[in-house]
């Protein structure tokens, strides 16, 4: 919207300026044709008076050619100071969008280091739990290795299916097995982890 306004003004002005200049124009021509008229007379008056120039005509000459320079530049300067304007509001644009984006790319950059922080000290946690209990079990795992390290018929147990049924029928005779687990889940994970 601002944008636009100054746009707006710029191109008043350039209007502006470009009547001015045919205004100029005009009485430059109209000057000129003055000038012509008044040389005209001035032979005439010479003529007459002997050939001396009126210095009163030189005078107005002189300031009506300083007050057009002054005009020029007025609205030159009118016109630049425009134009630094439009330009130092584009760079202050620029800069606060720069500043902006930098801000939120900061901002998405810290909650996401945050968010990995806290999941990275969850992961840990949860293994440190984990390993605590597996080395709480490991006692029980050391001594069921070595139980079965040592058996001589240590190969005739490797198969699940035999093992099983041989526990499920110690189990429904209401006997219980020293190497063997009680529970089945268990006996599971034991196998998974030592073969």
């Amino acid at each position: 919207m601002v944008m636009m306004m100054i746009m707006m003004m710029m191109m008043m002005m350039v209007e502006k300026n470009e009547k001015e200049k045919k205004k100029k124009k005009k009485k430059k021509k109209k000057k000129k044709m003055m000038k012509k008229k008044k040389k005209r007379r001035r032979m005439g008056e010479e003529k007459k008076n002997g050939g001396r120039v009126g210095e009163e005509e030189k005078e107005e000459e002189g300031v009506v050619a300083l007050v057009v320079f002054v005009q020029y530049w007025y609205y030159d300067y009118q016109l630049k100071v425009v134009v630094v304007v439009v330009v130092v509001v584009v760079v202050v644009v620029v800069v606060v969008v720069v500043v902006v984006v930098v801000v939120v790319v900061v901002v998405v950059a810290a909650a996401a280091a945050a968010k990995v922080a806290a999941l990275t000290a969850a992961v840990q946690v949860r293994v440190s739990a984990c390993t605590h209990e597996k080395i709480q079990m490991l006692p029980e795992l050391c001594s069921c290795l070595e139980f079965r390290t040592q058996t001589p018929l240590y190969w005739l147990f490797s198969s699940s299916s035999w093992l099983s049924s041989y526990g499920d029928r110690h189990s429904r005779q209401g006997q219980s097995s020293v190497w063997l687990p009680q529970r089945q889940a268990e006996y599971q994970w034991m196998r998974t982890s030592l073969l």
